[in-house]
């Protein structure tokens, strides 16, 4: 009472409760807000810290049962001003805050960065999302379960090399965007985070994608 609002819970129609904001002030855990830098002043007055938020993400929610979903965020200024990136996600059995199970998000700079001015202020998708790992936390303890690793170049070495890029696709028109090149699965033996360095990996998922060309494909 007497405090400025700096967070908000919503109840949706099947009592589960929703968290936003909830970190904001938090200077122990990463920020789950997008804030405006140039917010628009109302009668040369400031604006609080709330009033100059553009989005709230969701940090928790939690059903009827007493089960809890997480999330955290993390965010780049350099390559990434005014984007979050969702860095982790973890699942909480009902009354289980020191076992759950996890999703962690690994990242990496992008060349082919986007900006977008709709917010009223710049946004630029600068990272693209490279590993997704699965974990199961219990005994004090982390557990890889498994891993999904992403990769953009076919210079990656995820396919063995007969299977590499086909003849008609060097005929394509490079427009510069990224292309998700392919998807490698790796078993508990991996370790977050480090792309195809650890694990025994199963046979990697290829992607094509039609396009323009210059000429017909050879």
């Amino acid at each position: 009472e007497g405090q400025a609002i700096d967070s908000w819970i919503a109840e949706d129609k099947n009592g589960v409760k929703h968290w936003l904001g909830l970190y904001s002030m938090n200077a122990s855990h990463p920020d789950s807000r997008i804030v405006n830098p140039f917010p628009p002043q109302e009668l040369g007055g400031q604006r609080s810290s709330t009033e100059t938020v553009y989005a709230w993400y969701e940090d928790a929610a939690e059903d009827l049962n007493g089960n809890r979903i997480e999330y955290s965020y993390s965010s780049d200024s350099r390559d990434s001003p005014g984007v979050l990136y969702l860095a982790e996600i973890r699942y909480f059995a009902r009354q289980t805050p020191d076992t759950y199970h996890a999703v962690r998000f690994f990242y990496q700079h992008r060349d082919d960065a986007l900006d977008d001015n709709r917010a009223g202020f710049t946004q630029t998708l600068g990272l693209r999302c490279r590993e997704m790992s699965v974990l199961s936390v219990y005994n004090g303890g982390v557990h890889p379960v498994r891993a999904y690793v992403l990769d953009y170049d076919s210079a990656s070495g995820a396919l063995e090399p007969d299977l590499d890029t086909p003849l008609a696709v060097r005929a394509q028109i490079d427009n510069g965007m990224s292309r998700l090149y392919a998807v490698t699965e790796f078993g508990s033996t991996h370790q977050p985070g480090t792309g195809h360095s650890t694990g025994v990996p199963l046979p990697a998922t290829r992607m094509f994608y039609s396009g323009l060309y210059l000429r017909a494909p050879v």
